[in-house]
């Protein structure tokens, strides 16, 4: 080495651990991005898995059929029908416009929701039926062109089994509705279609009926009516259908917390996604039956008061006569 040179000491080279360290500051990093840690982005995550929009329905406007939308805000102020993809041929489908009618509604967070009207063949001769509509909420992983398919038990055959209106709707993020999914949205979606039933059926009272995730939906708009004195305007009362994926032992623990509870319907053989699917019948007719004779409640309190009543009464006789 020449003299007067002196040899520059060598940058320290990353090793395998560093390396490594490295990558998984990156994974860190793109799982904080990808699912940062915040309650309502997991919920949403885990919860919600709303079909490929387009996969199992659009939206048409009868001016111009073959004209494709974002979502149904380009559309609200026109007549508009849902075109149903039919799942095992990919056909097209229209139901009737007597059969299914398509509206829309705004929340309270300004998200605009495709909703449906089912209308029955024949309305129910029964009083109870008459007077009421079912507002439905759906599972997590669905949309409306889903439960619309031909040849299969959809919302229109609903209708008809229960012989009266049947009200659905897409959640916010889900389908041809515009917003994100998430739970505040679910409870806002429910809340808003639910208002606009009651401003446009003021003669009616209202089933609330939640399949899977839609159970909570309904649960929490049946707790802040009775909060909001709405009892005018709700028929509140549960039935309880019970699948494979709660313990039976938790749905029953559920049930007899329940104030003003019906006899639960236990389905053995079915499953969570077969339960609604028209393989077991008895599951339609448990509901009509709750339809027609279970839904009012004071009704139902009645007839408890009078057999606590007459419990306490048998109760005391037998207490004098052993005296």
């Amino acid at each position: 080495m020449p003299r007067g040179l002196q040899r520059e000491p060598l940058d320290d080279q990353p090793g395998c651990c560093d390396a490594f360290l490295g990558l998984l500051r990156a994974c860190g990093l793109v799982c904080y991005v990808a699912c940062p840690p915040v309650p309502s982005v997991i919920t949403r995550k885990l919860a919600f898995h709303p079909p490929e929009k387009g996969m199992t329905y659009r939206i048409a406007v009868k001016s111009d059929p073959e004209k494709r939308f974002k979502n149904i805000r380009g559309c609200r102020d026109e007549p508009m029908q849902l075109v149903v993809r039919n799942m095992s041929n990919g056909a097209d489908y229209v139901h009737s416009e007597r059969e299914v009618e398509v509206f829309s509604v705004t929340t309270a967070n300004n998200n605009e929701l495709v909703c449906i009207k089912c209308t029955p063949d024949t309305y129910s001769g029964n009083p109870a039926v008459a007077e009421q509509v079912v507002l439905f909420c759906q599972p997590n992983s669905s949309d409306l062109g889903g439960f619309l398919q031909p040849n299969s038990m959809n919302f229109v055959t609903y209708a008809n089994v229960f012989e009266t209106d049947f009200y659905a709707f897409d959640y916010s993020g889900y389908g041809f509705s515009s917003g994100t999914q998430g739970e505040k949205n679910v409870y806002a979606d429910i809340r808003a279609v639910y208002d606009k039933i009651r401003e446009t059926r003021p003669d009616k009272k209202i089933v609330v009926m939640g399949y899977s995730i839609g159970t909570t939906a309904a649960v929490d708009l049946a707790s802040n009516c009775f909060q909001g004195n709405l009892t005018n305007q709700t028929l509140a009362g549960q039935t309880l259908l019970l699948d494979e994926v709660i313990p039976l032992a938790h749905g029953m623990a559920l049930y007899e917390k329940l104030k003003n509870p019906v006899p639960p319907l236990i389905v053995h053989g079915a499953n969570h996604h077969t339960i609604l699917s028209g393989k077991y019948i008895h599951v339609f007719t448990r509901i009509a039956g709750f339809l027609r004779h279970e839904t009012l409640v004071s009704s139902r309190s009645m007839e408890v008061e009078s057999q606590q009543q007459s419990q306490n009464t048998s109760s005391k006789k037998t207490t004098e006569s052993l005296e």
